[in-house]
């Protein structure tokens, strides 16, 4: 059992923004092996192919009540910015992680 923390973050076209930290607890039928360094890019790139983890996702967004809002003129992406111990480096460049969950995925 693995414990991620996902970063939700929405951005209005006009410039508003919010983030949103989730955390979930994520079974080895979800994810297999071990993280002993993470690659960032790699385990959002898989999260993207990963049905199962973008259902746990959505599932814990409705518990804590997060809203994907208006796709007409938010965009909101989930990041895995945390894997048990480990979390994602502060100066971290988000613009490394091309395939990541987005507004479709979590609607």
């Amino acid at each position: 059992m693995k414990q991620f923390t996902v970063l939700i973050k929405s951005n209005h076209q006009d410039g508003d923004a919010f983030e949103n930290q989730i955390k979930i607890n994520v079974g080895d039928e979800v994810i297999e092996g071990e993280f002993d360094a993470v690659d960032w890019v790699k385990i959002n790139g898989d999260a993207c192919s990963n049905a199962s983890l973008i259902n746990l996702i959505k599932t814990e967004m409705q518990v804590n009540g997060i809203e994907v809002m208006d796709p007409e003129y938010w965009t909101t992406e989930a990041y895995i910015v945390g894997v048990n111990n480990e979390s994602i480096p502060e100066d971290f460049d988000f613009y490394t992680i091309e395939d990541r969950i987005r507004t479709g995925d979590l609607i």
